[in-house]
């Protein structure tokens, strides 16, 4: 199984409707992606706010049955789609690792 992980930190002054949005777009998706992504599991939100400082606004983590899945996932069409519109928009960094998962 492969585990992608994806942290967004977003530009000062980002409406909190801005990061809404992004989750809202996020379920969407979940419930949208063709069997050929072959997902596992998908979660996201938003940071809780225990840290003080430090801490990405968003975090997103998918694990795939394997990296086919996970290349699936980025070219899909919807996730470039939110990528471009939702995301990018508001981003000031985003961090990503994929790691296979062993049992």
């Amino acid at each position: 199984m492969l585990r992608h992980v994806a942290l967004l930190e977003m530009k000062d002054g980002t409406p909190d409707s801005a990061v809404a949005g992004i989750l809202t777009e996020l379920e969407s998706l979940k419930r949208t992606l063709p069997a050929e992504v072959k997902l596992v599991n998908y979660t996201f939100g938003q940071d809780a706010g225990l840290v003080p400082s430090g801490n990405a606004h968003v975090a997103v983590v998918a694990d795939f049955e394997d990296e086919d899945g996970y290349r699936a996932y980025q070219s899909n069409a919807e996730h470039q789609a939110i990528i471009k519109n939702f995301i990018i928009p508001h981003l000031r960094k985003l961090t990503t690792s994929q790691f296979i998962i062993k049992a």
